[in-house]
């Protein structure tokens, strides 16, 4: 199934910090959408926020998690839909 959407949820301390949608095309530029501090957390786990971009849009842009990142304290999770 092909989304038609970006999704981004971040929640801190159990406190929904931001519920954003942006069309599927704004995938392309998702690690412009990080910030740097969650950018640096991804990159220690391992997760490269370019090459989950690029391969969404390779694969033109199939529905599903792209990732999600727990830290605790704070929650963030990015998907197509």
């Amino acid at each position: 199934m092909t989304a038609s959407k970006l999704r981004l949820y971040v929640s801190e301390g159990g406190q929904m910090r931001a519920d954003l949608t942006f069309p599927v095309a704004t995938t392309a530029s998702l690690p412009n959408l990080i910030p740097p501090d969650v950018a640096a957390q991804l990159s220690a786990r391992g997760i490269d926020p370019r090459a989950i971009a690029d391969r969404a849009v390779a694969a033109g842009f199939p529905a599903g998690e792209l990732f999600n990142l727990d830290t605790g304290s704070k929650q963030v999770r990015i998907w197509l839909e």
